[in-house]
């Protein structure tokens, strides 16, 4: 029982704020006339829809570090959610907690793309010392069914390597 959304002449409205627990099964009835009569005016029932398992996630934003010996540190941050909780946006590791993972793909020139999983926000990646690669992350959580298991790829990041500096340094990223 919602009246946040009664009336309104817009074709979106928020309704996340109602949307807790999170992992159940939502329905909404959408009224189409504004007469006085709700119960007999014109409806349809929206698909069944559950927050946890059924939302769309936007591709994080991250950072690729470089570390001695071709290792490099990959810092994902997590997107957030339209919820808020006293005060706070949360963000959807705090929503989908240790479910939550995120798919690393990377490659180096020439090569075929490789996947990592991250049970976390940072990942730490060995890779071929002076080489160039391209990174991309995707949140990744397993335990949704298969259409919904993944979020947007993020943003493609890519490293030149540099001959003057030592073996294993990637020195900028674009």
């Amino acid at each position: 029982d919602c009246d946040i959304c009664i009336q309104v002449s817009e074709t979106e409205c928020d309704l996340s704020t109602y949307l807790v627990p999170y992992d159940r099964t939502y329905l909404a009835n959408v009224v189409t006339d504004q007469s006085d009569d709700i119960e007999n005016s014109p409806h349809t029932y929206s698909p069944h829809f559950n927050p946890y398992r059924d939302s769309n996630i936007s591709a994080p934003t991250y950072s690729v570090e470089a570390a001695d010996g071709g290792r490099v540190m990959v810092n994902i941050t997590d997107p957030l959610t339209s919820y808020h909780e006293r005060g706070r946006q949360l963000s959807i590791r705090d929503v989908l907690k240790s479910d939550l993972k995120y798919k690393i793909s990377y490659y180096k020139s020439g090569n075929t793309r490789k996947e990592f999983v991250s049970d976390s926000s940072v990942a730490e990646l060995k890779l071929d010392a002076g080489e160039s690669y391209c990174f991309m992350v995707a949140a990744y959580i397993p335990s949704r069914p298969k259409a919904t298991q993944q979020g947007a790829w993020s943003q493609q990041l890519c490293s030149t390597s540099d001959s003057s500096a030592p073996p294993g340094k990637n020195t900028t990223l674009q």
